[in-house]
């Protein structure tokens, strides 16, 4: 069982690194032993990346209207 959750976490830390998201002195045993600082860590540097990197959307009234 701990194998699987290794490997999981691994998948997700390489699609991170794909995806040039800045990970430092984390590893897969490290989130599955649940560490909670370097947790937390990698949780904050996830949405500081999206957050910057993803141009906002333009809202056109077309859209405004939908929502209203």
């Amino acid at each position: 069982m701990r194998f699987h959750r290794l490997q999981n976490v691994q998948i997700a830390l390489d699609f991170l690194k794909q995806r040039q998201v800045k990970l430092v002195n984390i590893r897969n045993d490290d989130i599955t032993d649940g560490n909670p600082k370097l947790t937390l860590g990698l949780i904050w540097t996830i949405i500081l990346h999206f957050q910057v990197s993803v141009p906002p959307v333009p809202c056109s009234p077309m859209y405004l209207s939908v929502l209203v």
